[in-house]
């Protein structure tokens, strides 16, 4: 294939998570190197910090489509992770980590009278209150490189000693941090959605959050929950899009009941991801949470969205760009469709595509959103660009591998030449296409549909003028 655009073998979509000391600037710098889900954890801080967080992405998404050079604009989503069940050390961040010593003594409380404070040996732990009945002596609990024995529980406080520090040899190794997870090595009880999802997942929304990432989903009721929050806040179901992070002990009658009500699943599980393939569902791995940066090739192809550190996305676009490339000599063109049969549209362009050699595919259809996401679950050789003037479906396409939504005016939707060429100026300018490319472009005029075969000219850009 010649004519190579830098972007032409990013297939997948790439989000990074936000950190609380985060700027305008560094937030905008992400989103120019090819970001389009920015993700804040809300478990990791307070709520003041989630809450300028948000207001830092939406200020760099607000500069970063000011500096689209066309009447069509990139869409760009934030997705917030509600803090859930997962007890977390909770203390001023600001006076920095706690170290610990073998043998040393230390008192964890859900006593609320020592959250964001710094006391000696005291520290609030977020749901603990569940757990502490629970607990006996003698019980681990773990904390990063950090293993406690529980000596005595006594109300609120659960008295422990440091029995072990892994990679003691390293200074990093003895520090408790703040928000840090504990690993109890047991079951809590079902989580329901508490006053504090509900204030989180409102603030979210309000703050033009899309995705509502929901972790350790065990039934369905707690997704109907977080849609009455939604309508409580008179927000369109539609327009928010759930997010599910299984536990690990989750039943598969449980996943079945659960995963057709949600858009897609958070996970690194390997038998979880091809379930989630079969229903249709999108795929986001975190790559924080594993050594390796990618999954073997064989999950690879089933990823939508891939998580990523601050630091890793140069190197994961390099890596990306070579994996995918790879996959055009060794893909089954033939491989088995999941959800409904294709329809004609598809199936021309997918052949068109493949047989061409293209280097993009432009999508200008009436049912825009029905054809991308069809060819999204293919194995496509190349990016489909997709306008849309409906923001809803936007953002839901936004999860789909291959699928890059464009924005458009009302306006402009009917004319067809005119929004070809405006798609195909973004397509340069974001990096997709080059002067010499081939595209696939699908149209649609009232009962007439087609493709047609394009090539991408070097001096069409001054035209705009």
């Amino acid at each position: 294939m010649s004519f190579i655009a830098e972007n032409s073998f990013l297939w997948q979509k790439l989000a990074v998570e936000m950190i609380h000391s985060d700027s305008v600037e560094i937030t905008l710098e992400h989103l120019r190197k090819g970001i389009k889900i920015i993700l804040i954890r809300f478990g990791l801080h307070t709520e003041e910090e989630n809450q300028i967080m948000l207001h830092i992405a939406n200020t760099a998404i607000e500069l970063y489509c000011s500096e689209t050079t066309t009447p069509c604009r990139a869409t760009i989503g934030i997705a917030c992770e509600l803090s859930g069940k997962e007890p977390r050390l909770k203390f001023n961040r600001n006076n920095g980590p706690i170290k610990v010593t073998l043998g040393q003594k230390m008192f964890l409380t859900a006593n609320r009278l020592y959250e964001d404070k710094n006391v000696d040996m005291v520290v609030y732990v977020t749901n603990i209150e569940e757990n502490v009945n629970q607990l006996q002596a003698g019980d681990r609990i773990r904390i990063g490189q950090i293993e406690f024995k529980v000596c005595k529980v006594k109300g609120k406080y659960v008295e422990c000693c440091v029995k072990l520090i892994a990679n003691s040899d390293s200074a990093s190794s003895t520090l408790l941090y703040a928000y840090q997870p504990l690993q109890l090595n047991m079951r809590t009880k079902q989580w329901l959605v508490s006053k504090k999802d509900i204030d989180e997942c409102r603030y979210a929304i309000l703050n033009n959050c899309r995705f509502i990432v929901i972790p350790d989903i065990e039934h369905h009721k707690q997704f109907h929950a977080i849609h009455d929050v939604l309508r409580m806040c008179q927000i369109d179901l539609d327009s928010i899009h759930i997010i599910a992070k299984f536990p690990p002990y989750i039943s598969e009658a449980t996943v079945d009941k659960t995963i057709q009500s949600i858009a897609g699943v958070l996970t690194n599980d390997n038998k979880l991801i091809r379930k989630c393939k079969k229903y249709g569902k999108a795929v986001l791995f975190d790559t924080n949470a594993e050594e390796n940066i990618l999954p073997r090739n064989s999950i690879l192809q089933h990823v939508d969205v891939f998580i990523i550190r601050h630091s890793d996305i140069d190197d994961t676009k390099d890596k990306l760009r070579e994996l995918n490339h790879k996959t055009l000599t060794t893909r089954n063109t033939t491989a088995s469709v999941y959800g409904k049969p294709r329809n004609i549209a598809s199936q021309c362009i997918e052949y068109a595509s493949n047989h061409c050699k293209a280097n993009a595919i432009i999508l200008c259809i009436s049912n825009t959103a029905c054809e991308a996401e069809r060819l999204s679950r293919r194995t496509m050789p190349c990016p489909i660009l997709i306008a849309t003037y409906d923001d809803n479906v936007a953002h839901h396409l936004l999860l789909r591998k291959y699928c890059f939504p464009i924005m458009i005016s009302q306006e402009i939707a009917s004319k067809r030449r005119l929004l070809i060429k405006y798609i195909s100026i973004f397509g340069r300018n974001s990096g997709y296409l080059k002067p010499g490319n081939l595209v696939i472009t699908g149209f649609g005029e009232h009962i007439v549909q087609g493709i047609e075969l394009r090539f991408v000219p070097d001096n069409f850009a001054l035209l705009l003028k």
